[in-house]
């Protein structure tokens, strides 16, 4: 069972790391809670975090959307953003600013500053190994593995579990998909015992 999970890709801020996994996340559903009604960014250069955004809203009415020099937004997202009173900053971003481990601003290149008590980025992410791909599985456009209900790949013998697969990306499904996939490969074992045994030839004791 391959259970090698992904990397999250990083921007390149001055002092992102220094935050990350502290006061800046990039799942809602795991970390929003207990930034509840704060000041909250979404970080979003590289790739679309119109959905990201609206999600944010859930948790707390002040989001405000970084480009960071770039904008993948439709004109029709940058309107629905607006009616949801998420402002829009397309400047860059210099730096982060802080401490110990708690994120207070953002500061731009042109120098203004930005309250923020928590970040979310979406910046894509790869697989920590390409072992699946060296096996033959199949892959989604993603690069995720595709995998039956039972976490069995498209190679006999080859299971996957967590969050190199199709699903969500969650803790709590990836030691279920592991269970689901321990019970499956142990079944299969003790069919092929089984099977061995019932192929071995008869020893006749004189």
């Amino acid at each position: 069972m391959i259970t090698t999970g992904l990397t999250d890709h990083l921007p390149g801020i001055k002092r992102f790391r220094e935050f990350y996994g502290k006061s800046i996340f990039h799942c809602p559903y795991c970390d929003a809670w207990e930034v509840r009604n704060k000041k909250i960014g979404v970080y979003a250069k590289n790739k679309n975090g119109f959905k990201l955004a609206l999600s944010l809203r859930t948790w707390s009415r002040s989001v405000t959307y970084f480009t960071d020099g770039k904008k993948y937004l439709k004109p029709e997202e940058t309107k629905a953003l607006g009616q949801y009173n998420i402002p829009i900053i397309t400047d860059s971003i210099h730096e982060l600013d802080g401490s110990d481990g708690k994120l207070q601003k953002i500061i731009l290149e042109n120098g203004e500053q930005h309250e923020c008590d928590a970040l979310f980025f979406v910046n894509g992410y790869s697989p920590q190994s390409n072992l699946v791909e060296k096996l033959g599985c199949s892959l989604t456009k993603k690069k995720m593995v595709i995998t039956n209900k039972y976490q069995q790949t498209t190679v006999p013998g080859v299971f996957v579990a967590g969050d190199a697969d199709k699903d969500m990306h969650f803790v709590v499904i990836a030691a279920a998909e592991g269970a689901k996939a321990g019970v499956v490969i142990n079944k299969e074992l003790q069919k092929e015992e089984q099977a061995i045994k019932v192929k071995a030839p008869a020893v006749i004791i004189l």
